[in-house]
């Protein structure tokens, strides 16, 4: 009996640690080619501004980009890549008024990503918020996650 229990508790501690393994998801690292900002809330008579700024890669940075709402769904996206030359700011508006959203205030972030270049360190990416009517800047520039 002594050498059956000897035997099982390895046993059943390896298969714990395999089970542990197994169902331990692998986190790759950041993408390289990617960037995403925060979330960030917008409301009927605003508009967010995705700024992308190519601070010196001098081929230019060709760029997809996407916004995506609190629950992960794409609101809107490039149609064709837009490419950043250097040092240019490329600006992409959402207009708020323009959603068929339930509710007034919608939780959005925007995601850049390289098309050409799987290397945007040269890439600054920023959002803002402003008030259609006045143009005045009521949040941001919110940079991007690091």
């Amino acid at each position: 009996m002594k050498t059956q229990n000897a035997l099982i508790k390895p046993l059943a501690i390896a298969m714990a640690l395999a089970a542990l393994f197994v169902a331990t998801p692998l986190r790759a690292g950041p993408a390289p080619h990617l960037r995403q900002t925060p979330s960030v809330g917008v409301t009927f008579g605003q508009t967010l501004r995705l700024n992308l700024l190519n601070l010196g890669d001098d081929r230019g940075i060709v760029i997809n980009w996407s916004f995506i709402d609190g629950d992960g769904v794409l609101v809107a996206a490039s149609e064709r890549a837009v490419e950043v030359a250097p040092g240019k700011v490329v600006s992409i508006d959402l207009n708020r008024d323009a959603l068929t959203r339930a509710g007034n205030r919608v939780q959005l972030r925007a995601v850049a990503q390289a098309s050409d270049d799987p290397n945007i360190k040269t890439l600054l990416v920023t959002l803002e918020v402003f008030d259609n009517a006045t143009g005045k800047t009521t949040a941001g520039p919110i940079p991007e996650n690091q």
